[in-house]
């Protein structure tokens, strides 16, 4: 079976594929496909990112900070970073 990575023909995603529990996928942000700022790749993995703040760091309050979606390019591993909205 063909993956996303073959498909592209790159083996750069090899690397960081293990770090991940999912393929690679396209992502669409407020209706138009994304690209990696860097490479201009078209897939990616999904994942959640902390937002840590210095001052909940210092009292080792980190669970109390907003948590950002992350999509993470499946060709050079860039990470762009979405805040959360509301």
């Amino acid at each position: 079976m063909e993956t996303p990575c073959s498909a592209s023909r790159t083996t750069a995603c090899a690397p960081i594929m293990g770090i991940f529990k999912t393929d690679p996928s396209k992502h669409v942000v407020v209706g138009n496909e994304m690209n990696c700022e860097i490479c201009g790749h078209n897939l990616f993995f999904k994942r959640k990112g902390q937002i840590n703040t210095a001052g909940l760091s210092f009292f080792e309050l980190d669970w109390l900070n907003a948590t950002a979606n992350c999509v993470v390019c499946a060709q050079r591993g860039y990470v762009h970073w979405f805040l959360p909205t509301g």
